[in-house]
């Protein structure tokens, strides 16, 4: 696919990746020359820009049909990371009103040795009822249950047809913003197009939740600190995108 691009984004959890990639797909509509700041976080703030694409999308729909939670709220940062799901009581808790006598989270690490259904069970014989909070339902589907247990690329294939799709109906650049794994990388830059893998970092909001999904292992081409305001995030992908796509 000659003079179409993927640009990958990398970086840990609340780093801006899915913000820079939004800045991409408002520049591609407007042009360089046009891209205002004001403008583009209207449209921001409107949820009108929304052209990312994830590898985590097929497991968010997954965990959204086998638990009955609405697939928006692993995308919604409150839901994610603020509140426990409670799976025997169909219910979220807030975390800073969740009673300790009754209730103990379910973490990663603990997944990574024990089973969903053997932890929830072992805390019962404890008259303890299992919370865990949909990020680290998502950990654990994606990795010890998909890549672990069925298959390494599981969830590769069907982003790369549909970031292919997209390119191949006349658009220009796709983003990818939830690159995480050295077999998702080697996917992107196997493609018959310009390939870019953009780490973003952000020290002072970035979390890290301690799973293999965080820890990289491939090259980047760019990296972007995202240090200051959100104004200064959109001019340094402005830049960005000067450089590799406009050149």
């Amino acid at each position: 696919m000659e003079n179409k691009f993927i640009i990958a984004f990398t970086g840990k959890a609340n780093a801006g990746k899915d913000t820079c990639g939004s800045i991409i797909h408002y520049i591609n509509n407007v042009g360089i020359s046009k891209a205002k700041y004001e403008e583009w976080k209207k449209l921001y703030n409107s949820n009108k820009l929304s052209n990312n694409f994830h590898f985590a999308t097929n497991v968010k729909r997954c965990l959204s049909i086998m638990f009955g939670v609405a697939v928006e709220l692993f995308d919604d940062r409150e839901y994610k990371d603020k509140k426990y799901y409670c799976i025997e009581e169909h219910r979220f808790i807030n975390k800073n009103q969740l009673d300790t006598r009754k209730y103990e989270e379910i973490t990663i690490e603990h997944l990574r040795e024990h089973t969903l259904k053997d932890s929830i069970h072992n805390l019962k014989c404890f008259d303890r009822t299992a919370v865990v909070t949909l990020r680290t339902l998502m950990q654990y589907f994606a990795t010890e249950i998909g890549r672990n247990q069925i298959h390494d690329n599981i969830w590769i294939h069907n982003t790369i047809s549909n970031v292919r799709t997209y390119l191949e109906r006349s658009n220009k650049v796709a983003t990818i913003t939830d690159l995480r794994f050295y077999g998702e990388a080697e996917a992107i830059c196997k493609q018959d197009c310009i390939t870019y893998i953009v780490r973003v970092n952000r020290p002072d909001k970035e979390e890290s939740f301690n799973h293999i999904s965080e820890q990289g292992g491939f090259d980047v081409d760019y990296t972007i600190d995202n240090t200051s305001s959100l104004m200064a995030l959109f001019y340094k992908v402005v830049k960005m995108y000067q450089e590799l796509i406009i050149g």
